[in-house]
């Protein structure tokens, strides 16, 4: 029995992966900056298409603050300019952006972030994903210092 209801559930999430053309990614990220700029507590959003046919575009990103503000639009103000960004993901590439790339620095302030990542497949294939690192600046450069936040799968009505 458990093996048959096993087969229906990778059945049924290897069709909704074989169908999806568009996605929403919800994710939660932080974003601190102290006074002077001594430290620096950043998350980096990790953007992959684990798809071996299927090309993802990112369409969209929007971030909201704590209490639901409005921070960052990329309808409104494009994408942030970074090197790491390329909002056109081949099969089995990667990307990358930073919540600071979406406020800039803001001294003294500590904000947790919603941020919605909106995409299309060119064809149907995997979604995509989205992996959260956060990053500390102190005067020696960034390092990584571990995983924080998560992300969402988020509904679409087409």
């Amino acid at each position: 029995m458990a093996s048959m209801l096993w087969a229906i559930t990778s059945t049924s999430m290897a069709a909704s992966q074989a169908t999806a053309s568009s996605g929403l990614k919800v994710c939660t990220a932080t974003h601190v900056t102290r006074q002077g700029g001594t430290v620096i507590r950043d998350t980096v959003f990790g953007l992959r298409n684990p798809d071996e046919t299927a090309t993802i575009t990112i369409e969209r990103i929007q971030a909201f603050g704590p209490g639901g503000h409005f921070l960052f639009d990329s309808d409104a103000f494009g994408f942030p300019a970074q090197p790491n960004l390329n909002v056109v993901l081949a099969p089995h590439t990667t990307s990358a952006f930073s919540a600071a790339d979406l406020t800039g620095p803001l001294p003294g302030t500590h904000e947790t972030f919603q941020v919605y990542i909106h995409y299309r497949l060119d064809i149907p294939g995997k979604p995509l994903w989205v992996s959260l690192s956060r990053r500390t600046r102190d005067d020696d450069g960034y390092e990584v210092t571990g995983i924080t936040g998560y992300c969402s799968d988020m509904p679409i009505e087409e």
